[in-house]
């Protein structure tokens, strides 16, 4: 089946490495061996065509309007997040991530002052990491309504930190809280969920039959995917299931969920970056969108995840990673973040996958009960309409294992695929990872290598509350 580097029971191709503790022999391919360090070089942000689909601080200058007849006006100074290429595009300049956003939220300008916990708490943008300083500038936001900002906060209480102690009730308020402000619905419509608790259980496809039959009239909007199938890998060892994976779930989705597919086979980093840009400018903001990676994935020694494209350097001489042209998990994020689709899922199948995770806490949803009906499609509404920004994943911070029975399907792909065959109602993408996670750990057990799906809310993406509903045609 796979592993962060995608595993083959058969063939072990490295033989510096063992795994005698398993008792197994693979192909370590697209991820780095226990005690291996991963290094970034000079070249991760520029030096290759791609960096133009970065998401920069950009500074747009003073537009002139024209007001009545004969009045002229000259607009601000606008400071914004967008990629590099639309940034030159309307004439702006790149400007210092911290310096720049600090002087805006100096004014009270909430967006920026979560922008600038976003920085302390990620340790970017020139900000050294520092949780309390995340927190000071999360509440400034936050009083001001800011829901980015309050869920940011529940992060930082549901997973703790250097100088922080964990205090998931406050992060189950504030989840509460965040739904509150965006929707306008009152905390007592709404339940707290605990992700911990579905992990343990098996959730059935539907909450009952008259919230099915609201929710299959409910206007979900526009469905689009975006599906990376690397299997051709030009310095790493070559995957089998990958591309026939994406070929299958295109269908699917296209056939019996009524997706928009773009589908990437063997992609580079700048076709994988530039697709995503694309979006950008493609989607509408009630738009939803599907993005779905699968090949080799690695990890950094400072706990950054890549996606690895099929032109990217693999184990040098030296045995450490080279990521010039790897796709880095922040990246992908970053560009998330400024998407205008309201709601946004990403499905990664590789190895450390779940860097895209950082909290995994609580899900809000409104209280189902089927006898407040008319309230619940009434909630339900009301959240629909806040971002979100999730991602399920294959696996958590180790190896994946690729398919050794014929199938060219992972365990993950093919539990995936076949829920959403199964599946005939609106449904969430939280209720397939409870559906589809015990399937995975056992059928990996079983071959004596351990793989947990992660589900969880993509940190510093935007998310304010909600889930990605797939909905059968």
């Amino acid at each position: 089946m796979k592993s962060t580097c995608r595993f083959n029971k058969l063939i072990w191709t490295r033989s510096a490495i063992a795994l005698s503790v398993l008792a197994l022999a693979g192909v370590l391919g697209g991820c780095a061996a226990p005690g291996e360090q991963v290094f970034a070089t000079s070249s991760d942000t520029g030096g290759d065509a791609s960096s133009k689909y970065l998401v920069v601080d950009c500074l747009l200058p003073p537009q002139l309007i024209k007001m009545g007849e004969k009045s002229l006006h000259f607009t601000p100074s606008r400071l914004l997040k967008t990629s590099a290429r639309l940034c030159e595009q309307q004439g702006g300049s790149q400007k210092a991530g911290l310096v720049a956003w600090l002087q805006v939220a100096a004014t009270g300008n909430a967006e920026a002052q979560a922008y600038v916990g976003e920085m302390y708490q990620q340790g970017t943008g020139g900000a050294p990491r520092d949780f309390n300083k995340a927190i000071e500038w999360y509440e400034k936001a936050a009083k001001q309504g800011n829901s980015r900002a309050i869920i940011n906060l529940a992060e930082v209480h549901a997973n703790g930190g250097p100088g922080v102690a964990q205090d998931p009730e406050k992060a189950q308020e504030l989840v509460k809280q965040s739904i509150q402000q965006v929707a306008g619905v009152e905390t007592r419509q709404i339940e707290v969920v605990s992700v911990a608790a579905l992990s343990e259980q098996t959730v059935d496809s539907s909450t009952s039959g008259t919230v099915d039959e609201l929710l299959q009239r409910f206007k979900f909007g526009d469905y689009h995917a975006l599906l990376i199938g690397n299997s051709d890998y030009r310095n790493m060892p070559v995957l089998n299931s990958p591309v026939n994976e994406v070929d299958k779930i295109g269908e699917l989705l296209k056939s019996k969920y009524g997706f928009r597919v773009t589908t990437l086979k063997n992609a580079t980093k700048n076709q994988i970056l530039k697709a995503l840009d694309d979006m950008n400018e493609a989607l509408q903001p009630t738009d939803n969108l599907l993005v779905y990676y699968t090949g080799h994935g690695a990890q950094s020694e400072n706990g950054q995840g890549y996606w690895l494209p099929v032109d990217g350097e693999g184990v040098q001489s030296s045995n450490k990673y080279r990521t010039r042209l790897w796709v880095s998990t922040s990246d992908v994020r970053d560009l998330l973040s400024v998407l205008s689709a309201r709601h946004v899922l990403v499905v990664s199948d590789s190895c450390y996958s779940a860097r895209f995770l950082q909290f995994r806490g609580a899900l809000a949803a409104p209280s189902a009960d089927p006898l407040a009906s008319r309230q619940y499609l009434q909630s339900f509404e009301k959240i629909y309409t806040a971002k979100s920004r999730t991602a399920l994943t294959s696996g958590g911070l180790a190896p994946v294992l690729e398919p050794t029975d014929g199938s060219n399907m992972s365990l993950f792909a093919k539990a995936f695929v076949q829920y959403l065959e199964r599946n005939d109602v609106p449904i969430p993408s939280v209720n397939i990872f409870a559906a589809v996670q015990q399937e995975v750990l056992d059928g990996s057990i079983r071959l004596g290598f351990p793989q947990q799906p992660q589900w969880g809310i993509i940190d510093g993406s935007g998310h304010e509350s909600g889930d990605f509903y797939f909905r059968p045609l």
